[in-house]
């Protein structure tokens, strides 16, 4: 697939992932050995930012629409690419995060793509991230979360 840049800029689809009975967030650890959240860029191919989510969670973790509730929180913030061996190196994107309540944890499996995968406290799941930009969003969605 192709990705979207639209006016020089990428947009991103995150998911913090969370399941109530457990009280905790879903992080992947991404092939760098880097913590991040389940999600990625949209691509030419996905209508809108959440076809792109929905694709990412597929791929990413083998979870399909119907399996899971997506509340659009309206929380984004702009980042710049900044891993060396990235293609996408150098430039402009937007993160747009969506709480993602999964009804079920059992059917959540680990592309073969990723490192691990791994259920957090959120103080431990806030620490474990490895981006700034992400973690701004994670503890902005975090508030959303105390609202549904």
């Amino acid at each position: 697939m192709t990705l979207e840049i639209k006016d020089g800029v990428v947009q991103t689809a995150k998911a913090i992932l969370y399941h109530r009975d457990i009280d905790k967030f879903l992080l992947v650890r991404e092939p760098d050995g880097r913590w991040g959240l389940p999600g990625g860029a949209k691509e030419m191919e996905d209508a809108n930012i959440l076809t792109a989510l929905e694709r990412e969670l597929f791929e990413e973790i083998s979870l399909r629409r119907g399996e899971y509730t997506v509340f659009n929180t309206e929380v984004s913030n702009k980042f710049k690419y900044d891993v060396k061996n990235d293609e996408r190196w150098g430039l402009d994107a937007v993160n747009n995060f969506f709480l993602v309540e999964v009804n079920d944890i059992r059917g959540i499996m680990k592309a073969e793509e990723l490192m691990d995968m791994a259920w957090f406290g959120a103080e431990e799941a806030s620490l474990k991230l490895d981006f700034e930009s992400l973690q701004r969003g994670f503890e902005k969605t975090r508030k959303f979360l105390k609202k549904v």
